[in-house]
């Protein structure tokens, strides 16, 4: 189990890393750290004068939103592939962003009938990911590699400190 500082430096050390697995804790982790990291991001791109009220955004967040984009995807996708899913289900997302379009339209009264019926079936992707990322990754190895739960068996170094006496040093991969 991973704790907020670990997930927070593997996260950017996998940067660009989309094969493996990902534990729950890396993941949900990780997305405390967004969010707690970009609350104060953006209070100070007010507070400097750099936010954008009409876009809802500021340089600084957004900088920050643009530097983490990658490591997200790619947390996102080891943590599908621990569910045993192919990280192409990650895309599913992209559907929920056709809401704000259609809500654009609900609010001009255009197609009422028509966007109230696409609302719902665009939002259960979002559902779907989130009940994903929550599940509880498979225990066994799967296509995707080992459980990163698992503890992996330490490799041992043989030391010879004194002739006669053997130690031994394990070091990580």
């Amino acid at each position: 189990m991973f704790n907020f500082i670990d997930a927070i430096k593997l996260g950017f050390q996998n940067y660009f890393k989309f094969k493996g697995r990902s534990t729950r804790s890396e993941y949900w982790w990780w997305v405390l750290f967004i969010v707690l990291a970009g609350i104060p991001l953006t209070l100070i791109d007010r507070g400097i004068g750099t936010y954008d009220y009409e876009n809802q955004n500021g340089v600084l967040s957004g900088l920050f939103e643009l530097a983490t984009l990658i490591p997200s995807l790619a947390l996102g996708v080891r943590r599908l592939h621990d569910i045993n899913k192919s990280g192409w289900w990650l895309l599913m997302w992209l559907s929920s962003l056709l809401i704000i379009p259609i809500i654009l339209l609900v609010v001009m009264g255009i197609w009422l009938w028509f966007i109230l019926l696409l609302i719902i079936p665009m939002t259960v992707p979002v559902i779907i990911l989130l009940v994903w990322a929550a599940k509880r990754g498979e225990t066994n190895t799967n296509k995707y590699g080992p459980d990163p739960q698992q503890v992996v068996p330490s490799q041992t170094l043989t030391l010879n400190t004194r002739p006669g006496i053997e130690g031994t040093s394990e070091f990580d991969e």
